[in-house]
């Protein structure tokens, strides 16, 4: 199942395409660490190899990635090869076409889309940061209708409804300066209401105080802040209802930039939320493989993902402040498509490829059937 506000529609099942392995772990399963209350134990999540997304051989790809996954099991992307373009694929990976902004004005503004969105029916919400406006694709892919959105550069958008959004990026007025997260109106071209900092004030014109934005099963909105790994739960009044901060010793949370050596390696990031039916959250971060520098060049530019970092995967109860699952994966899991499948990116920043994952616990009722998504771009992060 997919959610969007209360609105929920059937997931498709991917087929199972077999298990990888890596070096020194059993067959189909990465090492993690599970942790319930305050006792560890072997982490019980298996990774499951779905597909590989095939592209034509005219299509270079890039290592930065925004994705979603719709109800078909389509999964759409855009990568740093090409930041106008949408790469469509079909539920077993392979390639069926491209999406564009058609009948463009050459002397127009080149698209930057940096991020997608799903809603019921299958259609595509696409959100360029250089307007700012919104793209609505139909379920056969046809353009829809534009938007355009006020506002600045859209770092990530949660859909509250059918004209509704939830947008984090900067809205440089004096008065939102520093709330990272604004309600918009679409068809009204409005800002409702913007808000998200309850104790200081923020900046969310800098990239590395970006927030992740979700909309919860009920009217709330979560927020991830990237990079303190705190999580929040606010309503669409602007009053904060949760803050839980999740101490990591993985994690520490940092606020200011800091220039990446061999010997530091990037920070943690906190790159993803999805929210299953049942109220449970996941959370995807990213750290720097024990070994980061072996993936990257002598300008620290990665070239090999898989060798340069590991990937955080953990389920929370907010509600109870309770920590049901926590995993540490080999390589670069990128997006959560969904509460039961993961975006992995391998290769090198200039030369990637793509595959589809799920967790093996989601037919065993570990992951809701439903969830709540919307997908942002990947962002590298640092040593554990």
């Amino acid at each position: 199942m997919r959610s969007i506000g209360h609105t929920t529609w059937l997931l498709a099942a991917l087929p199972l395409a077999g298990s990888l392995e890596f070096a020194g772990t059993p067959p189909g399963r990465l090492p993690g660490t599970r942790v319930v209350g305050q006792h560890a134990d072997e982490c019980s999540t298996r990774l499951e190899h779905v597909a590989d997304l095939v592209v034509p051989d005219s299509i270079p790809l890039g290592g930065t990635t925004v994705a979603v996954r719709d109800g078909r099991g389509y999964v759409y992307i855009v990568q740093a090869g090409d930041i106008e373009t949408i790469l469509v694929f079909d539920h077993r990976g392979a390639y069926l076409r491209s999406l564009t902004l058609p009948n463009r004005p050459s002397e127009s503004l080149p698209i930057n889309w940096t991020v997608l969105a799903t809603l019921p029916r299958d259609s595509l919400l696409a959100f360029d940061s250089f307007g700012p406006s919104m793209a609505v694709f139909g379920p056969s892919h046809d353009l829809v209708r534009l938007a355009s959105l006020p506002g600045g550069r859209i770092h990530d958008v949660a859909a509250l409804g059918s004209d509704t959004l939830a947008i984090n990026g900067p809205v440089l007025t004096a008065d939102r300066i520093g709330k990272p997260v604004h309600l918009i109106a679409v068809r009204e071209e409005r800002l409702l209401r913007s808000f998200g900092s309850a104790h200081e004030v923020r900046r969310p014109d800098i990239a590395y105080m970006d927030t992740r934005v979700l909309a919860a099963g009920g009217p709330g909105i979560w927020l991830g802040r990237v990079t303190e790994y705190t999580i929040e739960l606010w309503n669409r009044s602007g009053e904060q209802m949760l803050e839980w901060p999740i101490e990591r010793s993985w994690f520490k949370p940092w606020y200011q930039g800091r220039q990446t050596t061999v010997a530091t390696g990037p920070r943690p990031r906190l790159l993803d939320l999805a929210e299953d039916g049942d109220g449970r959250l996941h959370a995807l971060s990213i750290v720097a493989d024990a070994n980061w520098s072996a993936g990257v060049d002598d300008d620290l530019r990665t070239t090999d993902y898989a060798r340069a970092y590991d990937t955080y995967l953990e389920v929370f109860r907010p509600s109870r402040r309770e920590i049901i699952e926590s995993c540490r994966f080999s390589g670069h899991f990128s997006v959560l498509l969904d509460p039961g499948h993961l975006l992995r990116v391998d290769g090198s920043l200039d030369s990637a490829a793509y595959s589809v994952w799920r967790t093996a616990t989601a037919g065993r009722g570990m992951h809701g059937r439903t969830f709540n998504r919307r997908t942002r771009s990947s962002i590298q992060g640092g040593k554990s």
